[in-house]
């Protein structure tokens, strides 16, 4: 008899709460440090932006390691410690001494560093549903379906907080992150039994029919121990691979991984640079004469990009799972097209006098927000199990370093901006067109279609 494998459902699930969590964290870092949103402090900056981002990196590079060494369960747990600590410090300092900022700043900047970051759970989840979805229609629905759950449960968890941050008892926020942190680890606990193996996988739905004995041998939730009698027995791993140590796990993945990997980890530093600008946006916007509207406008200009990545991160997965073109060539197709569209509506924003063309140029930069999904759906199909978590870890980790990038430049290109009259004042959504663009042509000359396999040109 068959069932339904519930674990890619159950790793949406993990991903959904404890992206509640990062956006409760993230709330609370904006009201009590604008420098996030209004870099005008280059103290502020480096201490509540750059740090958070450094310590964000330093935690994926780290999670892809324990990811392979230890073991994929060994990495949730870590990532669910990195939420559930900081809260818990947030929690008592906010019963102790009220909303104490430094308390705050010290477990929001630090806590990324154990993995305790939206983005480094969201590539943890692609590595999960790496491993235990085998067909590549449905690992690229369940990749798409990622964004469905970020994008869903984050806009819910940001407008809950929002409206509810300063009426509510001071640990109750804190409080409400480590709750989600609990059913986060309890997820993880259940996703970890999901891989003992006892129950069929439906053939067809996961691509595999492989009996019990099977799936459990070579599910990486499951690390083999150490033949008796080892020095080290019982320690758990998965292959020779995890012995290769820390940083010679990273080199191995680059040096197998060849020029197709050097060209996915030049595209997500190129595509980390303008993420920065992402949350100045809305403030860019509130610079000029538009933002004395209307509040039915203020309205249309915030849930226009939402409602239209929904479509798009709702609409993918289905057209990836169930349509009847070749999924490889839809991947490809909708990265190439996704930053075109970022090039396009970062120009936009640039030009955002009139409150049409803002809108419009929010509203396709978030039609384009499938890229970075889509790249790396095609991309993982290549790369060796036992560096799965290194090499998907340190595709986000380059991401990081693009953020980092993005501040030390496109943060004074915006605090120069925002003080001219002109459509000169756009310049750092110029820049990040211009970045958008130049993946869009790696994207287009280098990444080829043949025989329904992607690669290299």
């Amino acid at each position: 008899m068959t069932r339904l494998n519930p674990t890619p459902w159950l790793i949406l699930a993990f991903l959904a709460v404890l992206t509640v969590a990062s956006r409760i964290h993230e709330y609370i870092a904006y009201s009590f440090f604008p420098f996030r949103h209004h870099p005008s402090s280059p103290a502020g900056t480096i201490i509540d932006t750059v740090v958070p981002v450094a310590c964000t990196l330093i935690g994926q590079l780290v999670i892809g390691y324990v990811a392979d060494r230890y073991g994929r369960r060994a990495a949730m747990k870590l990532v669910v410690a990195g939420f559930l600590l900081p809260a818990t410090v947030m929690f008592i300092g906010f019963l102790a001494a009220g909303r104490k900022s430094d308390v705050v700043r010290f477990c929001l900047v630090f806590g990324p560093i154990l993995g305790g970051s939206e983005s480094t759970v969201s590539f943890l989840a692609l590595v999960l549903l790496h491993d235990e979805v085998k067909d590549f229609r449905q690992r690229s629905a369940f990749f798409y379906a990622t964004g469905a759950v970020m994008l869903g449960f984050g806009v819910l968890a940001t407008l809950t907080v929002a409206n509810l941050f300063w009426h509510l008892p001071s640990g109750a926020v804190p409080g409400a992150s480590i709750v989600c942190g609990v059913v986060g680890g309890v997820i993880a606990w259940r996703i970890g039994l999901g891989g003992d193996g006892e129950a069929e996988v439906e053939e067809g739905l996961l691509g595999g029919d492989a009996s019990a004995r099977e799936a459990t041998e070579n599910d990486p939730l499951i690390p083999r121990t150490r033949p008796a009698g080892d020095d080290d027995a019982g320690r758990l791993e998965i292959n020779e691979s995890s012995e290769i140590g820390f940083l010679g796990g990273y080199k191995k993945c680059v040096s197998e991984g060849g020029s197709e990997t050097w060209t996915v980890l030049g595209l997500f530093l190129l595509l980390g640079i303008p993420q920065v600008m992402a949350p100045l946006a809305w403030n860019y916007a509130l610079t000029w004469h538009i933002i004395d509207l209307v509040r039915h406008s203020r309205a249309l200009l915030f849930w226009a990009p939402i409602i239209s990545a929904a479509i798009v991160c709702i609409t993918l997965p289905l057209l990836v799972w169930k349509g009847p073109w070749s999924e490889r060539r839809l991947t490809l197709h909708v990265s190439q097209a996704g930053a075109v569209l970022f090039a396009v509506g970062a120009l936009l924003i640039g030009f955002s006098r009139p409150l049409a063309v803002l809108v419009l140029g929010m509203v396709i930069t978030a039609l384009g927000s499938a890229t970075s999904l889509s790249i790396l759906a095609f991309y993982v199909a290549h790369v060796d199990r036992a560096l799965t978590g290194r090499t998907i870890m340190l595709v986000s980790a380059f991401g990081s370093v693009g953020q980092l990038l993005g501040i030390a430049g496109l943060y004074p290109a915006y605090m120069w901006g925002i003080k001219q009259p002109s459509l000169a004042g756009g310049l750092p959504f110029y820049i990040c067109s211009g970045i958008y663009a130049a993946a869009a042509g790696v994207l287009f000359s280098r990444f080829k279609l043949s025989s329904n396999t992607v690669t290299l040109a």
